[in-house]
């Protein structure tokens, strides 16, 4: 493993702490609509939190396949285009 493998599933792990994030000023996604509904801040964090979970994990398998960053940017961008 190399450190770009290491990176990414730490940030699997910085997202699997992300749905446990109580609604404050300072940490979190801090946007105007999520500071004021606990609901939305919950269903915000609890999104979030599989997102970079799933882009850690997809990630770092792609790095150890031999993928660079720039494929795996091409390969997120092109889920984005095809979903959205």
């Amino acid at each position: 493993m190399c450190s770009s493998d290491l990176v990414l599933l730490f940030f699997a792990a910085i997202g699997s702490t992300f749905p446990g994030i109580a609604r404050n000023f300072f940490i979190g996604i801090r946007v105007p609509w999520t500071i004021a509904s606990q609901a939305v801040w919950d269903d915000t964090h609890r999104l979030a939190g599989r997102l970079w979970v799933a882009g850690g994990i997809a990630g770092a398998v792609l790095a150890i396949c031999g993928f660079t960053m720039a494929a795996f940017l091409a390969v997120i961008l092109t889920v984005i285009l095809l979903v959205g």
